[in-house]
């Protein structure tokens, strides 16, 4: 006999909770793992891991996305597109924080000796102090041995149009 199908009412009831708490448990490690290295960057790289976050983090928040990513970035090794990915991932969840945004904007483009990114978006000016917003994103292009710019832009008028975030990453991350 199956387990389950022998019990009593109250018996089952407590199965039944044990078996859906195992199942929000399994979904929640799943999560977790994916966030910690996500699969799509492993088996598609770097575009179509950051194509698929951006899309999916800008629907849930309401915010138009305009992407332009390499087809390949197959020079640059595991750790380097770990290190964008990660960038890309913060610097988003810090637009998306912010409020107010309407659109994004990211590209990443070859450079002699690695890759730049850019992240830009159409809302009010961040704090360009990234050792105190986003400390990790500054450690994480320290450890790579790359550099990163922040800016707050004003119209002509001085109203906000918008901040660029700038990161270059050499082609293998650490050196």
């Amino acid at each position: 006999a199956r387990i389950g199908q022998s019990l009593d009412t109250e018996s089952t009831e407590k199965f039944n909770s044990v078996v859906q708490m195992l199942n929000q448990a399994m979904t929640l490690k799943r999560r977790v793992v994916e966030n910690l290295r996500p699969s799509l960057l492993d088996h598609f790289g770097l575009s179509v891991a950051m194509r698929s976050h951006f899309d999916e983090q800008c629907r849930m928040a309401g915010i138009e996305c305009v992407s332009s990513l390499p087809e390949e970035t197959l020079e640059l090794d595991a750790t380097a597109q770990l290190t964008l990915f990660r960038i890309a991932q913060e610097v988003l969840g810090n637009i998306i924080a912010r409020g107010g945004v309407q659109h994004v904007e990211v590209v990443i483009e070859p450079e002699e000796g690695g890759y730049s990114m850019v992240i830009g978006d159409d809302g009010s000016p961040m704090d360009t102090d990234l050792a105190r917003v986003m400390p990790s994103v500054r450690h994480r292009v320290a450890l790579s041995g790359g550099r990163i710019t922040a800016e707050a832009r004003e119209s002509s008028g001085g109203q906000a149009s918008g901040n660029r975030v700038t990161v270059y990453v050499p082609r293998s991350a650490g050196g």
